[in-house]
């Protein structure tokens, strides 16, 4: 069985790449929620975040930063997702499953990301 064409670290890139063809205007027909993209510090924010830390993280009351920052992320990822038409690695939708967990995002709306059309 052949892996899947988007790595982790490619996707790392193109939140990047999306960031400097903004800056260039290229990306004029995107919306909003298509253009987001993450900088460095906030990737390094997010690298030590998965589900272990359900439960110990506290959005509702002084993690309003951190839970900024995980609904910044889940809309990059559905939206690198959508772009590469699902062909990403496994390990990039169950990061997006810890990111959704810790922001008690249970909606059933986010299966058409792994089933579209």
């Amino acid at each position: 069985m052949k892996s899947c064409a988007v790595s982790l670290t490619t996707a790392a890139v193109a939140f990047g790449d999306e960031a400097k063809k903004m800056a260039e205007g290229k990306a004029s027909r995107e919306s909003e929620e298509e253009s987001v993209s993450l900088t460095v510090e906030e990737r390094e924010a997010l690298g030590g975040m998965d589900s272990r830390l359900f439960g110990f993280v506290r959005l509702h009351e002084d993690g309003a930063r951190t839970k900024t920052l995980l609904g910044k992320a889940v809309r990059c990822y559905e939206s690198l997702i959508l772009k590469a038409e699902g062909k990403v690695e496994s390990d990039f939708f169950c990061q997006l499953g810890h990111f959704n967990l810790l922001l008690e995002d249970y909606s059933k709306d986010r299966v058409s990301l792994c089933h579209p059309g």
